[in-house]
Order: C-alpha cells, then structure tokens, then sequence
C-alpha cells in the first residue's frame, strides 16, 4: 500500500506542471460482489452501499484528455451464504487506488460527455480483529458526463465497472490459520455510480 501512494504522490508532482487541475469530490452508490469458497462452495457477498472519494485531474487546458487519480471508498459488510448463515459476518472497507485517464467526446459547450478507464489496487481491509486485509490488482472502465456552470466549478455524473483480480488459488480474509475464502472467483466485479463538484485549478 505504501508503494501505490508513492507512486500517486510522483504522479501528481510530475502532472501539475500540464497545467489545469481538476479536483472532484464524490458521493455514490456501490454495488457488492461476491466471493466463491472452492472448498465449503459457500458463497461471501459484499453488501451494497454508498461510497466516497475524489478523482484528481490534470491535462492542458482545451485538450479535451486527462490523467486521472481515482480513490474511492465503500463502507460495506461481508456477507455469508450457502455453508455459512445470511448474517453479516463482519465489517469491511473497501478501497480503490486507481491511476488512469478520461477523454471528452462529443463536447457541447458547457456539457462534455467522457468514457474512462483506469488500472490500480483494490484494497480489501476486515474490522474485525486478527482477521487479514487483502490487495489485488483491479481495473475500471465507465463514461459519464461533465457540466461547468463557470470556469471553475461543475458537476461529474458518472457510471463505472470495477473489476478485482483473484487467483483461484489464493486464501482471503484469514485468522488463526482458518480462511473465510479458499479458492475464489476469478473477478470481483462492482458497479457505482457517483456524483461529483468539479473544483478547476487553473
């Protein structure tokens, strides 16, 4: 984890120098996913909810392309099935490190429709106590639409696909040498859909 803020921290020095910056704020939803254990066949979902987070922006004024930091934030639950109860099994964070870029098509004044993609690390962190956090390496793609009322400020509305990589292979969510998941799925897919208040930098 601490290489992946290292690295977002030199992005941003190197990428302010392009010139315009565009800070997003956000506020969404978040669809769950699921899990499969290969050796009970039980099946863990992540419980939908809200999420949060920012997008930091840098391009040339009037290019109409930018590179993109993506952080976002769900706070769910994992949730147990087929060998294990339906109840919430304990409390996650769910974390996105994204770095990527957009690019505006189809521009119309003060509206500028984008599509988006975006490579990364999902991090996977339990509260609940000796269990084991988990990163993987994730992707992103969705499009969405940007509104400037000024200059300075303007609203994003936008949807996205994450999808997290997990080796068949691989145990999660570990505690005492005894693992929730043994073997899962081979993508973690999410949905959110989020809305923004541009902040421009000139």
């Amino acid at each position: 984890m601490r290489v992946i803020i290292v690295l977002l921290s030199v992005l941003l020095f190197v990428s302010m120098s392009q010139g315009r910056v565009e800070i997003t704020p956000f506020t969404g939803y978040q669809t769950g996913g699921e899990l499969d254990d290969a050796t009970t066949g039980a099946t863990l979902e992540l419980k939908e909810t809200s999420n949060f987070g920012f997008i930091l922006g840098f391009g040339k004024e009037g290019s109409g392309t930018q590179t993109e930091i993506f952080f976002s934030r769900q706070e769910t639950e994992l949730e147990g099935s087929g060998a294990f109860s339906s109840a919430s099994l304990f409390a996650m964070d769910v974390d996105y490190y994204h770095i990527g870029g957009s690019v505006v098509v189809n521009e119309r004044n003060n509206l500028k429709p984008f599509i988006a993609a975006s490579l990364g690390a999902t991090h996977f962190n339990p509260e609940a106590s000796g269990v084991s956090s988990e990163t993987d390496f994730s992707f992103g793609i969705g499009g969405g639409v940007k509104y400037f009322v000024s200059d300075r400020i303007g609203l994003r509305a936008e949807a996205r696909a994450l999808g997290t990589l997990i080796e068949r292979d691989s145990a999660a969510f570990c505690a005492g040498g005894t693992c929730l998941v043994v073997g899962s799925s081979d993508v973690l897919w999410q949905f959110n859909a989020i809305l923004g208040l541009i902040i421009v930098i000139p």
